[in-house]
């Protein structure tokens, strides 16, 4: 059976998301299942399957929404803000 080239789809599996992500699937399974990242069902799957898809655009606005919180939590955790002066952002 041939492999399928699916280099250009935006359309990943857990492990591919996990690997394009550089993490683990724990942490994609994780991200989907309390809905941070969103994920579907691809065409054809069963009902009630477990078998899910992940846009790598979602993937990556995970990605940016993180490394933009990551450093300001160190910055208040090692108490060099104030959490009360801290303003959110608007997201992109």
């Amino acid at each position: 059976m041939a492999v399928k080239d699916r280099s250009n789809t935006p359309w990943l599996t857990r492990e591919e998301a996990a690997a394009y992500a550089r993490c683990s699937v724990k942490v994609i399974t994780s991200l989907v299942k309390t809905g941070a990242l969103p994920a579907c069902r691809p065409l054809g799957a069963a009902e009630g399957s477990n078998h899910v898809v992940i846009n790598k655009e979602d993937i990556d606005r995970v990605i940016r929404g993180r490394i933009v919180k990551a450093p300001l939590a160190a910055v208040i955790c090692g108490g060099l803000v104030s959490p009360d002066v801290v303003v959110e952002l608007p997201a992109n």
